[in-house]
């Protein structure tokens, strides 16, 4: 990339600048690498407890990098049938434990907007989107992203940075899920949009458990044949989230978090993830 793309895709004026020297940026635009291996102000247990889910996350991810192309086909569809209610991405683009950036196919790029994937797992950005999703998403995943390597927690970016704030799938597996709530609220301009998705084990908010009842895992098994083999083989399944949420307990830390005009829907029909939409007052 020669010296004129990397100016044109850089971010580096969406951070705040003293944030800068906490970063390896000698591979931007594509990527920005957090220096430190953790951020200040979280207990050594609760630090174990996450580095342990992850390790383990990321075991699991690799694990399941050949989903079906019916499963990915429907992932996207569901993206579909959500940004037909509540309209497509515009501007510049924080996705909070994004991965592979997908939701680059929900964007309507500008020529001055940056969609920022912010994640602490390097990996999911050296081993990229496995070859279904590549073919299935095409060429949205071709669009300018930068990958930045940290933790929701600690967002470098300067205030009012961002039109759009996503945290899709990853709430549950953060360390303070108040505290990047809050900081995605910080990086977002007046009037900016926030969108969560969480897969949640009661959709009406009454369970906070993963463990369902004997009824549901049959039918989950029934469902889906080949996985439930496919668990049998891998042993029991570590839990690798670090909270479980119910629809009320997400919607008030949202408002806690400031954003008003709060609303959720079902993400898919029948697949326990529901999106809680909302906004920045101006």
């Amino acid at each position: 990339m020669d010296n004129k793309d990397s100016q044109d895709t850089d971010i580096r004026h969406l951070f705040r600048q003293e944030a800068l020297n906490d970063y390896d940026t000698t591979r931007a635009p594509e990527l920005y690498a957090l220096k430190g291996e953790r951020y200040a102000g979280v207990d050594d247990s609760v630090w174990e407890k996450w580095d342990a889910g992850q390790r383990d996350f990321i075991g699991w991810s690799r694990g399941t990098a050949t989903a079906t192309k019916p499963y990915v086909e429907e992932s996207m569809l569901r993206g579909d049938r959500l940004f037909a209610h509540r309209g497509n991405l515009t501007g510049n683009v924080l996705d909070v434990g994004g991965g592979w950036g997908l939701f680059r196919r929900w964007w309507k790029q500008s020529p001055d907007d940056r969609f920022v994937v912010h994640d602490p797992a390097l990996e999911r950005f050296l081993g990229g989107a496995p070859l279904l999703y590549r073919d299935l998403y095409g060429s949205v995943l071709e669009q300018p992203m930068t990958f930045v390597v940290g933790f929701g927690e600690e967002l470098p970016y300067a205030d009012e940075s961002f039109q759009e704030f996503i945290c899709a799938a990853a709430l549950d597996h953060t360390m303070q899920p108040e505290r990047v709530l809050a900081e995605g609220y910080r990086c977002l301009k007046p009037g900016g949009r926030v969108l969560v998705i969480l897969h949640l084990e009661g959709v009406a908010g009454t369970e906070q458990t993963l463990k369902s009842s004997f009824g549901k895992r049959l039918l989950r098994a029934l469902r889906h044949p080949l996985k439930a083999i496919r668990r049998i083989f891998r042993g029991p399944a570590h839990d690798h989230h670090m909270h479980h949420f119910t629809v009320a307990g997400v919607l008030a830390l949202l408002e806690k978090a400031g954003f008003t005009g709060l609303e959720h829907r079902p993400y898919g029909e029948n697949s326990g993830a529901v999106s809680f939409l909302g906004r920045k007052g101006m």
